[in-house]
């Protein structure tokens, strides 16, 4: 059975009233929502990508037979016909700057049970709890770090990454010899440049969105409080520079950009360097705001702040201006 036909199978098989909707997705009545009359979910027969329009739901194949209940066997089963499917499906005329496929086993998902602890820190800073339950981030009692997972475009848990809480230099370190001190052999480090934190939460409803805009900041921190405040369409570089890889899947995303990087000498170097090499590609805006990062925004005032942002080239030209 070809993927696109296993996708079929599937969606005849939990879902109502399934029509085609283009060469590419079927529309249905959403599982997840009170959606008895026009329907309003849809999903791509190529990737198993879906997105409902009425109550916003969204995920992967793996995610949407987890929610149907389906057991764990036939859920592997079901998802390895496809784990590849959502890289396979984007344009290749960049290939050579795809991200390579980690040719490695990914994380057992049981780990993070390890770490499943709130970090109070974060609580007192002002975080909810449920955005830190969405994003899976915990706390490791043994090394003393807050815990962010790491996870490729298809959602596979691919490291570790933990902050100290000490400030300074090095306050974040991905996990390899730290797996031992819970039975885990050590593995080599993960490449962050090859990811893009979020981007596999994002990916499926700008998949499904004829037009989506997409605020990129540096780190975890900075996502999830963009997130808590009601921009649920966020990604994190893991710093003040942009790679090729990054730059690779921001573009098949192909949604507006609103960079969005922190307001220290970095993050100021970065904006009009990424900026530049956004705008070559993409709508990109530049949001400007009143604080050192993003988290020392009022919901309200990160919300205005990306409404205002700026066309990067408008932008530079008054950025410039000013310092002259």
């Amino acid at each position: 059975m070809s993927e696109r036909e296993e996708v079929l199978d599937i969606c005849h098989k939990y879902l109502l009233r399934v029509k085609k909707s283009g060469n590419d997705n079927i529309m249905a009545l959403c599982p997840f929502h009170d959606n008895v009359n026009s329907p309003a979910f849809s999903m791509s027969i190529s990737t198993g990508l879906w997105f409902c329009f009425g109550c916003h739901a969204k995920g992967n194949l793996k995610t949407f037979l987890s929610r149907m209940g389906v057991g764990a066997a036939e859920l592997h089963y079901r998802y390895q016909q496809l784990i590849d499917a959502v890289a396979e499906s984007m344009p290749i005329h960049m290939d050579p700057l795809r991200p390579k496929v980690i040719e490695r086993e990914p994380l057992d998902e049981g780990l993070l049970g390890i770490f499943n602890t709130c970090p109070l820190s974060l609580l007192e800073s002002g975080f909810t709890e449920e955005a830190l339950c969405h994003f899976e981030v915990g706390y490791d009692s043994v090394h003393k770090r807050i815990t962010y997972p790491l996870r490729d475009l298809q959602g596979n848990l691919v490291g570790i990454s933990g902050r100290n809480l000490e400030e300074g230099y090095g306050r974040y370190k991905i996990y390899d010899k730290e797996y031992a001190a819970f039975g885990l052999p050590k593995r080599d480090r993960i490449n962050k440049s090859i990811l893009l934190w979020n981007a596999h939460n994002v990916l499926p409803s700008l998949h499904h969105q004829r037009s989506g805009s997409l605020v990129v900041v540096e780190g975890f921190k900075a996502a999830i409080w963009a997130y808590q405040a009601g921009i649920t369409e966020v990604v994190a570089l893991l710093g003040s520079t942009m790679t090729e890889q990054q730059k690779w899947i921001l573009a098949h995303l192909g949604a507006r950009v609103y960079l969005m990087l922190d307001n220290d000498l970095a993050g100021q170097q970065g904006t009009l360097e990424i900026g530049k090499t956004l705008s070559d590609i993409l709508d990109t805006k530049i949001v400007s705001y009143n604080a050192i990062q993003p988290d020392g925004l009022e919901p309200e005032q990160l919300i205005q702040a990306v409404e205002n942002a700026q066309d990067y080239h408008s932008w530079r030209i008054q950025n410039v201006l000013r310092k002259a």
